[in-house]
């Protein structure tokens, strides 16, 4: 084994190193684990599946793994995510099959043999679990990051993205940070290189994305629920607005420093509607008041 070799700050800062690439950009890096939480029911297959049709519509190839679908589930997703199925995407129901799936070191033994045949750019394991060792109690902190990082190391061997899914907690047993919800030992969030934590809107089918790790930068999405799976919007705050919000926030922009007056005669609605929506649009900093007029921000 070779001596390490120690850098200067000066050597270090003159280093030309390549620009990270995403699969999608600042969401998913190409290369590395990506751990995927949520609630139960909130969507995380769905999730998976916007996923696998960002990755192909930008000629990546994927290989999904579903622990908890058999072929007719699988088969439905499909067509609700897809007009036509994709050459580059390859699709393993465990429900389906007649052997086990292997759990622990030959679970990384038979994922290595499907990514030698398949040479995915993204694998996307739903659920993690049916991957890992089994046990009867919580693993300690030694042993989640031992298989974890076990993951990674596969992941960057094979230079692939590597997407595991999970579950959350409630709020209420926990702290309020999404990344404190994801149910497990604490080695989970600190050995997985990106988080995606989804988190259910309250009376709503839409959610939204909490996105943070070493590579990413810190965000929330809107998860837009369509019937057929998730849009997604950049703009949490301004997606989350209800339709007459919007309307007064596009009456805003169409005209800085409009009074509340010129609200209420221009949308046809009552002062106090008008109030609450303007009030809204300033708590959300989507708008200032100045003087007696309403400006976007």
């Amino acid at each position: 084994q070779g001596a390490m070799k120690l850098l200067t700050a000066k050597q270090l800062s003159s280093l030309e190193m390549p620009d990270l690439s995403y699969i999608i950009q600042d969401i998913l890096p190409d290369v590395g684990l990506t751990l995927s939480a949520g609630p139960p029911k909130v969507g995380k297959t769905w999730l998976n599946w916007w996923i696998a049709k960002q990755a192909v519509q930008a000629g990546k190839r994927v290989l999904f793994i579903s622990t908890e679908d058999n072929n007719r589930r699988m088969r439905d997703r499909l067509q609700q995510t897809f007009h036509e199925p994709p050459d580059d995407l390859i699709c393993l129901a465990i429900m389906s099959q007649e052997a086990v799936l292997p759990t622990g070191p030959s679970a990384l033994t038979y994922m290595q043999e499907l990514v030698d045949e398949y040479s995915p750019d993204l694998l996307i394991v739903d659920t993690v679990g049916g991957i890992l060792t089994p046990s009867a109690s919580n693993k300690n902190y030694d042993i989640t990051v031992s298989e974890y990082g076990a993951l990674r190391k596969f992941s960057h061997k094979n230079a692939l993205a590597l997407i595991g899914t999970t579950h959350t907690r409630k709020k209420s047993e926990v702290s309020s940070a999404p990344v404190e919800t994801i149910l497990g030992s604490q080695g989970i969030g600190a050995t997985a290189e990106t988080l995606l934590v989804m988190e259910k809107l309250e009376g709503q089918k839409n959610c939204r994305l909490h996105v943070t790790g070493k590579d990413v930068p810190q965000d929330d999405f809107f998860l837009r629920w369509t019937g057929n799976g998730f849009d997604l919007e950049a703009n949490t705050e301004e997606a989350e607005l209800g339709p007459f919000q919007k309307d007064c926030l596009e009456q805003i922009r169409r005209k800085p420093r409009i009074t509340q007056l010129g609200l209420i005669h221009d949308l046809g609605k009552d002062q106090a509607q008008v109030s609450r929506a303007v009030n809204r649009l300033i708590e959300k900093d989507l708008i200032i008041k100045i003087k007696e007029g309403y400006t976007a921000i």
